[in-house]
């Protein structure tokens, strides 16, 4: 889960995509979720969980 808190401000826009690189770097296969508040971490990771599990 990459929460808003990293992908905003804007300045955190090169920590953002340095942490997404290095997912898809070193963890190829791990789905990548994104929520947009606090309250919708869970539904956003669910999303990516429910359909890891199903293939």
């Amino acid at each position: 889960m990459i929460g808003a808190g990293i992908r905003r401000p804007q300045r955190n826009l090169p920590l953002f995509e340095h942490v997404v690189n290095a997912l898809r770097i070193h963890a190829p296969d791990t789905p990548i979720a994104f929520n947009t508040t606090p309250a919708d971490s869970v539904a956003a990771a669910d999303r990516w969980l429910t359909s890891a599990s199903a293939s």
